[in-house]
């Protein structure tokens, strides 16, 4: 080990699955040593059980449940064995007002979401003594065995930058595309939320929060176009008064839904492209069964409801369909679908599929 490289202990606050996964990875990748917990309290529980010298820096998300960032970098403070362990914000938002109260609380500095790992190791670096001791760090699983495999450009696609996504990645070509097999799991059960989302939730935290999370997932993936809409969405339900403007908030959100669904599309289209035409693929278990699950649920109610979208629905995932069924089920799934046959396709799918 280098003179000035040591082991460098960086305690997380992070509540979003999504966003905690690509920080500890692109950390760790670097060399940093990370404890991951889901919100303030946890973050000052991990703290207090600790000696006062074991972490060397604060990561802090704002927004989070039970204790959120603010509140917890307060009681942080008011503690004088830990004033001077840095605490760096992590915020989507980056308006003066917001930097000013991060500021005023006790923190340091403050770090935009989704972030830049050079922007993210350049502001760390500020506050630490030494540098963290990369070449202990077992190198990062690859997607590809083959190394002359890898692909040096990811395809473009029409709504989301790969690009971009794998280099919010720092590079990891595993690492971007767990997060797209995330991004299809967990994103069907939100067109779900957001279509049956009544007036009177559109005040609600929960639906605030439910957006807010969208947007950072939205952004770190490369769907800039989606993560802005939702950007604007935030703030117009902050000013917005429910009762007069519920039908703006009804046709933003309904633009919304229409992009989360087409960058869903794109992503399953490319990942089952991926996945039959590099075999090695296989073992990163591109499409996994909790996708399919989600989707038949999905496909189910609107199928039970006679609900037209469910054509569009099963176009969108057509192959996966047709990868994780039976052939002679699939193409009788498949008939009916084309027939408008929604009862028939129920009970095909009931039987094929499981969505329980």
């Amino acid at each position: 080990m280098n003179a000035d490289q040591k082991t460098i202990r960086i305690l997380l606050a992070e509540d979003n699955d999504f966003n905690r996964e690509i920080t500890v990875e692109v950390l760790t990748q670097h060399g940093y040593e990370v404890i991951a917990t889901e919100n303030g309290q946890q973050l000052i529980d991990e703290l207090e059980v600790n000696p006062v010298e074991h972490f060397h820096l604060i990561l802090m998300d704002l927004e989070m449940p039970i204790m959120d960032g603010h509140r917890a970098t307060i009681a942080i403070r008011q503690k004088a064995e830990f004033d001077a362990i840095p605490i760096l914000a992590l915020t989507a938002h980056t308006s003066d007002e917001s930097k000013l109260e991060c500021k005023k609380n006790g923190m340091q500095d403050f770090i935009s979401k989704p972030f830049e790992p050079s922007v993210l190791f350049a502001t760390l670096e500020k506050f630490l003594s030494y540098k963290p001791n990369q070449y202990t760090v077992a190198t990062p699983v690859n997607l590809y065995d083959n190394l002359q495999t890898q692909p040096t450009v990811l395809p473009k696609l029409i709504h989301i930058d790969t690009q971009l996504g794998l280099e919010l990645c720092g590079g990891n070509h595993s690492l971007y595309h767990q997060l797209l097999q995330s991004f299809t799991r967990s994103q069907p059960a939100t067109l779900l939320h957001f279509s049956a989302t009544s007036d009177a939730e559109y005040a609600q935290e929960e639906f605030k929060r439910l957006i807010h999370t969208v947007k950072g997932m939205s952004g770190t993936i490369g769907a800039s176009q989606l993560a802005q809409k939702l950007a604007i969405f935030e703030q117009e339900l902050k000013r917005m008064d429910v009762k007069q403007d519920v039908i703006l908030i009804e046709t933003a959100l309904k633009q919304i839904t229409q992009l989360l669904d087409l960058c869903i599309s794109e992503i399953n289209n490319y990942l089952v492209h991926r996945e039959h035409n590099n075999p090695q693929a296989h073992t990163t278990n591109s499409i996994i069964q909790a996708d399919i699950v989600e989707i038949t649920k999905e496909l189910q109610l609107l199928l039970l409801r006679a609900d037209s979208d469910a054509s569009e629905l099963f176009q969108t995932y057509r192959l996966l369909f047709e990868e994780k069924m039976e052939a002679i089920a699939f193409k009788e799934l498949d008939n009916a679908m084309r027939e408008y046959d929604f009862d028939k396709a129920s009970a095909i799918l009931e039987h094929a599929l499981p969505s329980k």
